[in-house]
C-alpha cells in the first residue's frame, strides 16, 4: 500500500485541525473532536467520547484485531496554548497557512501533527489485512493545563478505555546535529512537574508612605535567593540518572573533540556542569546548553507574581508562583524542606503542590529498540548513519499520567528537520510552524515504525 496519498490526506487533516482554535485555556476541544469524529465516522471506525466538563471532550478510537494480547495506544492532545498577540506572527495563527514550504499555526508543532498522524494510523490499520492486534488511539482535551479534564480524567474513570502495554506520545523522534553528527533523539522519561509556592507576608500601609519590611520587598529577596539557589548561574545539584549517562555518552563517543570532550565531561558531576557554562555559544546554543542542564538538575523557575488591590496601597500578602521540575529519583519532601530552609523567617510561608512525580522506562525495552531501529533505519541516507539517543525531558506530557496508570509511555512522534530549522523551541511562540517535509518523512517513518512493532509483539 503507496503512503503517498494517505500522507498528502493527513497534511490536509493538520490544516484543517489547525484551523480549529482549541486554546487552553479556555480549552474548548470540542471544533476538533466533532473533525475527527466525522472522518472516523465515514471509516466506519468505532469511537467513544469521553467528556469530564461541558466543551471539553476527550475521544477514543479503536481498531479490533483478533489476538488477546493487550492493545497498543497512540496518543495526542488537541488542545494548544494561547496566543498572546496575533499581530506578532506572518501568517495568522488560526488560518492553517503554508508559505515556503511551512505550515504555521499554533499547535502545529504541539502537537496537532501528531493527532494527524494517529488518525493517518487508525485509517491505514482499518484497511489492513493482518489486523493481529487492536490499535486503540486518544484524542485528548486539556494537556497545556495538567490534564485535569484529559488524560487524568480517562485514565482514572475509563482506564478500560484506553488500557494499553505501550502508549505513544510526545515528545521523541526528531533529529538534532552535534559535532558533525545527526541523532535521534527519543523520550524515555520525564521530570516531575510541581508548583511552589512562597507567600511573603509584610507590613500593609498607604502607597504614600512607604515603611519598609513590605511583603512586596520580601517576594523580591524571595526571588533573589532562589536564584543564588537554583538559578543557572549557579553550580546547582547534579543528579544522574541511567538515561543521561547514556545520552551524554554516546554523544561523545560519536563526536569529535571538542564536542566529545563536553559531553564526556557532563558525565562528570558538577564538573561537567562547569564546563557546560565555559562553553562557548559557537560550539553550543544558550538554548541548547540551558536544556542540557536541565536534564541533570533540578529547576525553579519564578513564573508568576500575585499581590495587590489598588496602586496605592502597600499590600499585607504577596504570592510568588514558581514552576519546579525534580528529577525522576529526587525526593519531594527533602527538596520542599531545602527550599524552606533559605526562607527561615517568619515571614515566609512555602508549599510545594503537586504530584507529578517523574519516572524513566528501561533503556532495554524491546519495543524501544525496534522503534529506534526503524527509525534509523528510515532516515539512513538523509541523515547519514543518524545514531539514537534515549532523552529524559526537562519538561511535562501526558506520559507521566499514563505511566503512573500502569501504560508504558514512549515519545515518538518523529519528524526529520532540516539543516537550520529551529524545531521544537518553536512550540509556544509566534510563528510557530512544521516544515512541509518534516510532515511527509516524519508520518512514512511513524507509519513504517508502527508496522515493525505491531507485527513483532
Amino acid at each position: 500500500m503507496t503512503l503517498a496519498p494517505m500522507i498528502d490526506e493527513a497534511y490536509g487533516f493538520l490544516k484543517d485541525l489547525l484551523r480549529i482554535n482549541t486554546s487552553n485555556p479556555p480549552g474548548n476541544e470540542t471544533g476538533a473532536v466533532d473533525f475527527i469524529a466525522r472522518i472516523l465516522t465515514e471509516a466506519k471506525i468505532p469511537f467513544s467520547i469521553l467528556e469530564a466538563s461541558p466543551g471539553r471532550p476527550n475521544l477514543i478510537a479503536e481498531v479490533k484485531g483478533v489476538s488477546s494480547h493487550i492493545p497498543f495506544l497512540l496518543s495526542s492532545h488537541l488542545d494548544v496554548v494561547p496566543v498572546e498577540e496575533s499581530s506578532d506572527w506572518s501568517e495568522p495563527p488560526f488560518a492553517g497557512n503554508e508559505t515556503g514550504g511551512m505550515l504555521f499555526g499554533r499547535g502545529s508543532l504541539d502537537m496537532k501533527y501528531k493527532s494527524a498522524f494517529d488518525l493517518a494510523a487508525l485509517l491505514r490499520y482499518q484497511k489492513s489485512e493482518a489486523k493481529s492486534h487492536t490499535l486503540r488511539a486518544a484524542f485528548l482535551a486539556d494537556e497545556e493545563q495538567g490534564g485535569k479534564f484529559g488524560v487524568k480524567f480517562v485514565t482514572s474513570k475509563h482506564l478500560d478505555a484506553v488500557r494499553a502495554d505501550y502508549v505513544l506520545n510526545e515528545l521523541g523522534g526528531f533529529n538534532i546535529e552535534l559535532g558533525g553528527k545527526n541523532f535521534l533523539l527519543y523520550q524515555v522519561g520525564e521530570k516531575g512537574t510541581y508548583r511552589l509556592s512562597v507567600e511573603c507576608r509584610g507590613k500593609p500601609s498607604h502607597g504614600s508612605i512607604p515603611s519598609g519590611g513590605s511583603s512586596i520587598e520580601f517576594l523580591g529577596r524571595a526571588i533573589q535567593r532562589l536564584g543564588e539557589e537554583f538559578g543557572v548561574q549557579t553550580t546547582g545539584t547534579y543528579y544522574s540518572t541511567d538515561t543521561s549517562k547514556q545520552f551524554f555518552g554516546m554523544i561523545a563517543e560519536h563526536t569529535p573533540s571538542p564536542m566529545s570532550d563536553l559531553f564526556r565531561a557532563l558525565n562528570n558531576g558538577p564538573s561537567g556542569l562547569a564546563a557546560l557554562d565555559a562553553v562557548p555559544e559557537a560550539l553550543l546554543e544558550a538554548s541548547l546548553k540551558a536544556q542540557l542542564r536541565a536534564m541533570v538538575c533540578n529547576t525553579v523557575a519564578p513564573t508568576m507574581v500575585k499581590s495587590g488591590l489598588s496602586h496605592n496601597i502597600i499590600p499585607g500578602l504577596a504570592t510568588l508562583l514558581c514552576d519546579v521540575r525534580l528529577m525522576p529519583d529526587s525526593n519531594a519532601e527533602a527538596f520542599l524542606q531545602k527550599v524552606k530552609k533559605i526562607f527561615p523567617e517568619k515571614a515566609y510561608s512555602v508549599s510545594l503542590l503537586g504530584d507529578e512525580g517523574g519516572y524513566e522506562i528501561p533503556l532495554d525495552d524491546a519495543v524501544l529498540k525496534q522503534l529506534s531501529s526503524s527509525l534509523e533505519a528510515s532516515w539512513k541516507v538523509q541523515l547519514n548513519e543518524p545514531i539514537s539517543v534515549p532523552m529524559l525531558l526537562p519538561a511535562s506530557s501526558d506520559n507521566g499520567t499514563y505511566f503512573t496508570a500502569g501504560i508504558r509511555p514512549i515519545g515518538f512522534a518523529p519528524l526529520l528537520f532540516p539543516r537550520g530549522f529551529s524545531g521544537f523551541s518553536l512550540s509556544h511562540t509566534p510563528d510557530e510552524r512544521i516544515p512541509r517535509s518534516s510532515f511527509y518523512e516524519g508520518l512514512s517513518a511513524y507509519l513504517t515504525a508502527l508496522d515493525s512493532v505491531m507485527s513483532g509483539r
